[in-house]
Parts: structure tokens; C-alpha cells; sequence
């Protein structure tokens, strides 16, 4: 049996609406200015949520040197883990 495909299309309006509303733009531009910072950046890291053995994904996952000694050849790192939320009301701390 041949499968139907549909025939409706979808507009670059639409399909970039769809976009905005799924946070992944505001995810990449967050990638990028870490990247600009000289940060080492991984979207989109999938995990074992170990309580639950689902599999589970992070936004974006960045690391950055910021001393390297020499003498005793270690390195130390900042490591950040980030999860990037749409909100449409402000947040307050």
C-alpha cells in the first residue's frame, strides 16, 4: 500500500513562528555569545535522568579554561549547565 503523503506546506513565517515559540533560536544565540566568550559549547546534550532511567536533554553545556599551571600540568575549568526558558512574564529573585 502506498503511503499518502499531505499535501500542505508550510510557510518560512510559520515555520520560523514555530521557532520563537520552541525557545531553539534563544538557545543558539545563547551557544553563540558563550562561544563569542571563548567558552567550549555542546548543545543539546542528551543524559540519564538516573532517578527515573529516562533519557533526558540539556540546552547547553559549556566549558572554559581559566589556569593552566604549568608545573604541575592542571587545569581548572569553569563548567556551565544551562537550561534556557521562554517566559512571557518577567522573573523576579
Amino acid at each position: 500500500m502506498a503511503s499518502e503523503r499531505s499535501s500542505t506546506t508550510v510557510s518560512k513565517k510559520e515555520v520560523l513562528s514555530a521557532l520563537k515559540a520552541s525557545g531553539y533560536l534563544f538557545e543558539q544565540e545563547i551557544a553563540i555569545r558563550l562561544e563569542n566568550d571563548n567558552w567550549f559549547v555542546w548543545t543539546n546534550v542528551a543524559f540519564e535522568d538516573q532517578d527515573l532511567g529516562k533519557s533526558r536533554e540539556l540546552d547547553i553545556q559549556a566549558r572554559r579554561k581559566v589556569e593552566h599551571i604549568k608545573e604541575h600540568n592542571v587545569g581548572i575549568w569553569f563548567e556551565a549547565l544551562v537550561e534556557c526558558k521562554r517566559f512571557k512574564m518577567p522573573l523576579a529573585f
